[in-house]
């Protein structure tokens, strides 16, 4: 696969989170820090994705990287706490299957 048509795929996958979150292209760019334009260029498949964005777009959002690079897995990252914070996280009780707690 040629890296236009990844950056094109790729592209169409943070459109797809994009339209989850119901949010406007500017929504989005804004809470990445990047412009609209750009946004849409990247959606498109006509602007590169860089390492950066793709790492905001993981930490902000709970994108599963491999899933955001190659269309594999599961779309979100399972929610990951540690040991003690279900006694600090008013959702633990009520969410138990959300959380995951590693030893």
């Amino acid at each position: 696969m040629s890296e236009k048509e990844m950056n094109c795929r790729m592209g169409l996958r943070i459109k797809e989170i994009r339209q989850a979150k119901d949010m406007t292209q500017k929504e989005f760019a804004d809470s990445l820090g990047i412009v609209q334009g750009f946004l849409s260029g990247v959606e498109r498949g006509k602007k590169n994705v860089s390492d950066t964005l793709i790492i905001a777009l993981c930490h902000s959002y709970g994108i599963n990287k491999e899933w955001l690079k190659t269309g594999h897995g599961e779309k979100f990252r399972e929610l990951q706490i540690e040991r003690h914070a279900p006694q600090m996280c008013p959702f633990s009780k009520k969410y138990p299957k959300i959380f995951r707690i590693f030893s």
